[in-house]
């Protein structure tokens, strides 16, 4: 899931596919963003590219 928002995929386009509804892709990019502590699709990107920046110059 994280990773088709990652990719730049709207809730429509993750569910469709995936197979599953709108709804339950959304609720679930809800939980994902909560649980990475961003408020949406382009802070998680900003934050995966931070991560991402950071291991590299570690």
């Amino acid at each position: 899931m994280a990773l088709f928002a990652l990719k730049g995929f709207g809730p429509a386009e993750i569910a469709q596919l995936r197979g599953s509804a709108t709804g339950t892709v959304r609720s679930q990019l809800s939980s994902v963003y909560a649980k990475a502590g961003v408020s949406g699709q382009p802070t998680l990107m900003a934050l995966f590219l931070d991560e991402l920046i950071d291991g590299a110059s570690g």
